[in-house]
C-alpha cells in the first residue's frame, strides 16, 4: 500500500494525548479536594505517562520522513512461542513485540506483554498505563515497536482476517509515525501480518512453514 503524509496525523495524536492529560490531571484536583489521596496519587502517575508520551510523540516526525518499506524477519520458533503466548485460554490477547533494527531491516524476538483491562473471546484492550509503559520503556531502551500481535477465534486462514477494530487501531499507529504491522494469530497455527499505510516484507525461516496467502503462514505448532 503506498506510503500518505502523516503530519495532520501526527499532530492530532499529540493533541489526543494531550487532552488526555488534561482530563487526568483535573481529575487528580478533584481526587485531592475530596481526600482521595491514594486515587490522586495514581492519576498523577498516570499524568505524567501521558507527559513522557507528549515528548515521545514529537519525535514521530522523523520516521515520517523515513523511507518506510520494512522486512521483517522471523524464525518459526518465536513465532510458536508467540502463538503459545496469545491462546492460553479462549478469550484474545494482545501485545507489543519488539526486537533488532537495522535499517529497513526488523527482526522481532521479544514478546512486551500488557495489562488488558477489557478482554473477552473477541476483544482485548490493554490499559492506558501498561501501553504507556511499554512504549517509554522501549524509546527509553531505544527500541520501537515492530508489531502489535493478537490471537483471534476460530481456525483457518479466514479466522485472522482483521477487524475493522484491528484496522483502525494500527492506522492510529501507523498515522503516528510507527511502521510497526499488525499480527493475528490462530490457535491453529495460521499467522496473518498487515498494515494499513507502512509498506511491508516479511520472511519466515524454520521448517515446514507454509505459505497460505498473501502475508499469510502456517506455522507448525509442535
Amino acid at each position: 500500500m503506498k506510503n500518505v503524509s502523516c503530519n495532520n496525523s501526527i499532530e492530532a495524536f499529540r493533541n489526543e494525548v494531550r487532552e488526555k492529560e488534561k482530563t487526568i490531571n483535573q481529575a487528580m484536583l478533584d481526587a485531592f479536594r475530596n481526600c482521595r489521596r491514594e486515587q490522586a496519587k495514581e492519576y498523577f502517575e498516570l499524568a505524567l505517562k501521558y507527559n513522557e508520551l507528549y515528548e515521545i510523540s514529537e519525535h514521530a516526525e522523523v520516521f515520517t520522513t523515513q523511507k518506510r518499506n520494512v522486512t521483517f524477519l522471523l524464525d518459526y520458533w518465536f513465532l510458536q512461542d508467540l502463538i503459545k503466548h496469545l491462546t492460553p485460554r479462549e478469550d484474545e490477547v494482545v501485545v507489543y513485540v519488539t526486537g533488532n533494527d537495522f535499517d529497513n531491516l526488523r527482526m522481532p524476538y521479544r514478546i512486551c506483554p500488557i495489562t488488558l483491562e477489557k478482554q473477552s473471546v473477541v476483544y482485548a484492550k490493554g490499559t492506558a498505563r501498561s501501553c504507556a509503559d511499554v512504549l517509554i520503556e522501549l524509546h527509553e531502551k531505544n527500541y520501537r515497536i515492530q508489531l502489535v500481535a493478537h490471537s483471534h477465534p476460530g481456525s483457518g486462514p479466514g479466522a485472522t482476517t482483521p477487524s475493522g477494530i484491528d484496522i483502525n487501531y494500527l492506522a492510529k499507529i501507523q498515522s503516528a509515525g510507527s511502521d510497526a504491522v499488525g499480527v493475528i494469530v490462530t490457535r491453529d497455527g495460521y499467522v496473518r501480518f498487515f498494515t494499513v499505510y507502512a509498506e511491508f516484507t516479511v520472511s519466515i525461516k524454520g521448517r515446514e512453514v507454509k505459505n497460505a496467502g498473501e502475508n499469510i503462514f502456517k506455522v507448525p505448532l509442535t
